[in-house]
């Protein structure tokens, strides 16, 4: 799902980091496109084969409804998950908008969801910690109700949730509205990339945000700090923090989907190409 209403994307998961994850850790591809086998003194064997014998996957209580675009992070032992669209996929309302924000224990499959404190719902919306708060930026909401005439609002939260308290607290918002991005944390500072101000009823003429966004949490007065993006619009990302940087994986361009990687070095503020996304055909990519 994302900001226009299409299923292109499903969850905003900002687990960039899981997307990171697999980026880095997958195992090297043979000619064919295929993983290759770890070998054994009995042969070659899948290298999952004798984990799947010892490992089974347990199943969670499933989401009260179906969703999609959630901002989503896990802090402690719980997975939180706000908001997000629970309508039809082509709906374009606030009606549609999941007014919730949950979140349930990640050790027990037996675990029930728990409804916390709400906020302003929205899709699209970037969720991350800082290992004591969650951080809610952004996010796409409707001035209009299903089967009106669409009017869409980008908007400009930059919201922190207290776990203890079960309590919202506004801080700065962004400069300028700001949805279908994804954010990371690095070291005390929040970084925000990708995105488009989306208002009105049509995506056609959506202004897209080229520039990065950095708040340092532990010196909240100076607010958000712009700086230069990679060099090409982009929104539906996944953004990660990885070993001092932060890499900026896929997305959708102006030009459709797209398997770019691109690394952003603070100390030198200076960005690099990683390696493409893999991808099974010329025109498949990453959102």
């Amino acid at each position: 799902m994302t900001d226009s209403g299409n299923a292109v994307s499903t969850h905003r998961i900002s687990v960039g980091m899981l997307a990171l994850a697999i980026f880095l850790a997958a195992p090297p591809l043979t000619q064919a496109g295929t993983p290759q086998q770890k070998k054994s003194k009995q042969g070659t064997k899948p290298a999952s084969q004798s984990e799947s014998d010892s490992k089974r996957a347990a199943l969670h209580q499933a989401l009260p409804e179906p969703l999609t675009s959630f901002g989503a992070a896990v802090l402690g032992d719980y997975l939180y998950v706000f908001s997000g669209h629970d309508g039809d996929a082509h709906g374009e309302g606030r009606d549609l908008l999941a007014d919730h924000f949950r979140r349930i224990k990640v050790d027990d499959p037996e675990a029930n969801w728990e409804e916390l404190a709400k906020h302003h719902p929205a899709q699209s919306t970037a969720l991350v910690t800082d290992g004591k708060y969650l951080y809610r930026i952004g996010g796409l909401s409707f001035l209009n109700s299903s089967g009106e005439e669409t009017n869409f609002n980008s908007t400009q939260f930059f919201s922190r949730y207290d776990v203890e308290e079960d309590k919202w607290t506004e801080l700065a918002p962004l400069p300028e509205p700001r949805s279908s991005l994804d954010a990371a944390v690095l070291g005390r500072s929040i970084y925000v990339a990708g995105g488009w101000n989306l208002q009105g009823k049509s995506s056609r003429d959506a202004p897209w945000h080229e520039d990065i966004l950095r708040f340092d949490l532990d010196h909240s007065e100076a607010g958000w700090q712009t700086m230069k993006g990679p060099g090409y619009n982009t929104r539906a990302i996944s953004l990660a923090a990885y070993d001092g940087k932060i890499y900026l994986l896929g997305g959708i361009g102006e030009r459709g989907i797209s398997r770019k990687v691109s690394v952003y070095n603070p100390q030198t503020d200076s960005w690099s190409d990683g390696p493409e996304l893999k991808a099974d055909s010329s025109t498949a990519g990453f959102a």
